[in-house]
This record gives C-alpha cells, sequence and structure tokens, in this order.
C-alpha cells in the first residue's frame, strides 16, 4: 500500500509539471497575440509559475495527508481485529479448558457418573464453541421476587424464586428466558431451558446455565456454550429440577453440552 501511495504521488508531480507546461505555453501564445512587452511576459510567467507550484504544493500536501490516514486507519483496524481476535480466542480457550476439567471431574471420585461407569469414560459429548450463541441480553429484573415451587425429575418440590427475565436475539428470533434463585439465594441466577435441539442432538429434559448476579448485572451477556445437562441425564438416581413450560425455547440452541450417550 505505501509503495502505491509512493507512486501515486510521483504520477501527480508529473502530471502538475505536464499542465504547467501547457499553461504556461498557453500564456504566451496569449500575451504575443495580445502585443504584450517581454518584460510583461515575464512577470504573467512568474505570477502563473508561483501559482500552479501553490496549488501543487496543496495537492501534495492533501495526498499525503490522505495517506497517513489511510495508513493510520488500517493500523486501527488491524489493531481492532487483532484484539477481537485476542478476545475471541480466550474466551474459546476458557469454554475448552471448563469442559477439560469437567470432563476430568467426572472421570474422578466425585463423579455423578454411576461408579461402574467411570473407569470407561472418555470423555462429554459438546457442540463447538460458537460465538454466535453468546448473546446479549436485556435484564428485566421484577420489581419482587415471585416465590414458586418448581417439581424435579423425582417427583419432589423444590422452592425457588423468579426473579427477572432475560430478553434476547438469536438470529432473526426475540426470545426470553425466566431467570430464577434458589431458597435461600447463593448468588447466581438459575436459567434452566428447553428447545428444538432436545431428543435430537441434546438431552430430552433439557439444559441449565448458572448465571452469577453480579457477572449478569455488569456484562449483560448470556453464552449458550456454557449450557449444561443436569446430573439426572447421566443417572436416574439425581433429583433435577424440570425446565418450566415458560422456558421453552421455540428454535434450536446448537451449543453448549450435547446429550450423553449411556
Amino acid at each position: 500500500m505505501k509503495k502505491i501511495d509512493s507512486e501515486l504521488r510521483v504520477e501527480t508531480y508529473h502530471f502538475w509539471f505536464r499542465v504547467k507546461k501547457i499553461l504556461l505555453d498557453g500564456l504566451e501564445r496569449i500575451l504575443q497575440l495580445c502585443r504584450v512587452s517581454p518584460k510583461q511576459r515575464r512577470e504573467y510567467h512568474s505570477l502563473l509559475w508561483v501559482t500552479c507550484v501553490t496549488v501543487a504544493g496543496c495537492l501534495v500536501v492533501a495526498l499525503l495527508i490522505v495517506g497517513c490516514g489511510k495508513d493510520q486507519g488500517m493500523k486501527n483496524n488491524r489493531e481492532q481485529k487483532g484484539e477481537h481476535s485476542r478476545q475471541f480466542s480466550g474466551w474459546q480457550e476458557r469454554i475448552v479448558e471448563g469442559r477439560v476439567e469437567k470432563d476430568r471431574m467426572f472421570a474422578g471420585k466425585d463423579s455423578p457418573l454411576p461408579e461402574e461407569k467411570r473407569s470407561g469414560f472418555s470423555g462429554l459429548s459438546y457442540y463447538s464453541p460458537d460465538i454466535s450463541y453468546r448473546v446479549d441480553v436485556r435484564f428485566e429484573r421484577f420489581e419482587e421476587k415471585e416465590s414458586v415451587t418448581i417439581g424435579t425429575s423425582t417427583g419432589e418440590a423444590r422452592k425457588m424464586s423468579r426473579v427477572g427475565r432475560l430478553h434476547f436475539v438469536i438470529g432473526d428470533d426475540s426470545l426470553q428466558l425466566t431467570a430464577f434463585e434458589s431458597v435461600p439465594p447463593h448468588g447466581s441466577l438459575f436459567i434452566p431451558f428447553g428447545d428444538e435441539s432436545n431428543s435430537i442432538q441434546t438431552y430430552a429434559g433439557g439444559r441449565y446455565i448458572d448465571l452469577p448476579v453480579d457477572l449478569l448485572e455488569s456484562t449483560s451477556q448470556l453464552d449458550f456454550n456454557e449450557a449444561y445437562n443436569p446430573y439426572c441425564a447421566y443417572s436416574e438416581d439425581w433429583s433435577c429440577p424440570l425446565v418450566p413450560r415458560e422456558n421453552y425455547l421455540p428454535v434450536p440452541i446448537q451449543a453448549g453440552e450435547k446429550a450423553y450417550a449411556k
């Protein structure tokens, strides 16, 4: 790009040199026809020369300013792209590292898997990290928390509070999910949800996302790449909250954890 700008400036200089010559020749003919004295012709030549130099100088300065602006703009764009790439890379690494750590835990003594299945455990199945499922949300906090009872996979009842609603967009779809809080609160929001991928690629009973309250207030983002299966997806011995009807999304969420192959 710098080479092109340099060649453009050289061509511009030659162009103005030719223009100056044409103007001087034309002026000379006019002065001769008007029978202007040689002394006056020299004065007119000098005036025209100064005018051409001034205009050419202004044009060169303008080209230099534009060239520098382009260089700076390209530099800023490269820096912005580089920063975005680093942020994306850091986010992707964090997602992958979290999955590796979870697989390590599932193979250990604290695993939710039945003991006889731990030795042959080779890892959970996930969608590849997809930044399009990391969405901006508008958190509508309810004026008053509403105490509700949510059923579980084992038929028990679990007390929770409806605290707010998350509004967001995926593709062309405007969606919403209700956020719940455990009783007593533990500093995070519980977001159970179902979607069109359930029973096809993901667990039939839906999935969960946990979102720290302070994180939501500061970043206003919801990352479906962090969606995980309830423990009852791995063993019927676990009791898991069922996804409320109001939190069913009429679109497939192809992010996060997939169904566990037992």
